[in-house]
């Protein structure tokens, strides 16, 4: 979590920076209530097992999330260290 932040520290103006923080956490916040709903639908309608099956592919869209957005970073920073 400490390189998301890093990201926002280095790719969001300081002006727009709580603003853009105050998005991030009501959206962690819709998510903590909305998916113990989904897992139950899930559980209740499909299988145990489909709720196991959704996370792991939530799991695996996040890290794909964190590799790129450790790529962009790391490409940004060298670029900004180019002589000009």
């Amino acid at each position: 979590m400490d390189s998301f932040f890093a990201h926002i520290g280095d790719t969001v103006e300081s002006e727009q920076r709580s603003s853009f923080m105050g998005k991030v956490v009501s959206f962690s916040e819709i998510g903590s209530i909305t998916s113990p709903i989904i897992a139950g639908v899930f559980v209740n309608y499909i299988s145990l097992t489909a709720a196991f099956h959704f996370n792991l592919a939530l799991v695996s869209l996040a890290i794909l999330i964190q590799l790129y957005m450790g790529y962009n970073l790391t490409r940004r920073t060298k670029k900004s260290r180019l002589p000009n």
